[in-house]
């Protein structure tokens, strides 16, 4: 009967799912979709749960793939019957919404935002909040240290392939939405490995689109040069092609300053001699720097800068004559298969 049933009493509502708390004993979040109350386990005989009247929530869940806890919070994709999709974490005495107005934006603009799964997992200190729109096509990973929000992908920028996470064995491993398969994961791994044949090594997308740079008059400047420091000299693999000759006999070859050219040996090479010709063309390791002057609709084609050989550290790399004008955004993208670590960038300006 009614004494012996939990229902929600706040408002009428239909639960979605419920979630013991953690680190907060007896405590359980029941998730309706319009309103989340948290219950008290009591002990009683019959039902042993009773509703806490000194709080409640005025959101439910939209999806109850989503909620997720650790230590001693629980995130959620909330919603009620009078906003739209935001994303929420209670600490169990309150509730704070973490997205912000942009992601809100984003959230409103989906088109079944009830198709997502979300995660929480602690990675090198930092507690991460991982959700995935599967049907949109969009993965975000909010950091509560650095409360910031990126957007994560698959090597076809594609959503994430993550659908529920477990920390075992000192290892993280993931569930794929692609194939159920299981994957390790962590900051140590810096290409996608779906098997160790060549064609299954896959580059990990890094890009970073910067905020628009305008003058508070909004006139018009000249962008003299981008400057950041870099992390050169990680096992870099360089391209090169070997071109051998064979020419008719003749002279010896010289320079441009006509000194004869020779080996080691001090042998005269002749035109009659076999040559080797070493023309490097480029590393495996770069970063594209594109620039958008309309507010970031359309961004100009990239302009690319070969990192260091391995062994040749610490640089700044430096982009040039970037042109004159009133609203500019630069995106960076990073090629290759190791690690980058990048510092603040400097831009010079004038008018």
């Amino acid at each position: 009967d009614a004494q012996h049933v939990g229902k929600l009493q706040t408002k009428p509502d239909t639960v979605v799912g419920a979630l013991r708390f953690p680190g907060r004993g007896n405590l359980l979040f029941v998730f309706g979709k319009t309103v989340t109350e948290p219950w008290n386990d009591q002990g009683a005989a019959l039902f042993p749960y009773v509703r806490l009247n000194s709080f409640n929530v005025d959101y439910g869940c939209l999806s109850a793939n989503t909620i997720a806890e650790n230590e001693n919070i629980i995130v959620w994709l909330a919603a009620n019957e009078q906003s739209g999709p935001a994303i929420m974490y209670s600490s169990g005495t309150d509730i704070k919404k973490i997205s912000t107005d942009g992601i809100d934006f984003k959230l409103s603009q989906l088109s079944r935002p009830e198709d997502s799964f979300g995660f929480l997992f602690r990675q090198d200190g930092h507690l991460i909040y991982l959700i995935t729109f599967k049907a949109d096509n969009l993965s975000y990973i909010y950091d509560f240290n650095t409360q910031k929000f990126f957007t994560v992908t698959d090597e076809n920028l594609n959503h994430h392939i993550a659908k529920r996470v477990i920390f075992f064995n000192n290892k993280y491993y993931f569930v794929s939405f692609n194939d159920g398969n299981l994957y390790e994961f962590g900051t140590q791994f810096t290409k996608y490995i779906y098997s160790l044949a060549p064609e299954d090594i896959k580059e990990i997308p890094r890009i970073i689109i910067m905020g628009p740079l305008r003058l508070p008059n909004s006139r018009w400047f000249i962008a003299r040069s981008l400057s950041f420091l870099i992390e050169n000299g990680r096992p870099n693999q360089i391209t090169t092609t070997i071109y051998e000759g064979f020419p008719f006999e003749g002279n010896p070859l010289t320079t441009e300053d006509s000194f004869i050219l020779t080996t080691e040996n001090f042998i005269e090479l002749t035109e009659e001699e076999n040559f080797n010709v070493t023309v490097i063309e480029r590393s495996n390791m770069a970063v594209d720097l594109s620039v958008s002057r309309d507010g970031a609709e359309t961004f100009s084609s990239p302009w690319r800068q070969d990192m260091n050989p391995t062994g040749i550290r610490k640089s700044k790399f430096q982009y040039q004559r970037l042109g004159q004008v009133n609203d500019l955004t630069f995106q960076l993208r990073f090629w290759g298969f190791d690690r980058f670590v990048v510092g603040n960038g400097i831009v010079e300006v004038y008018q």
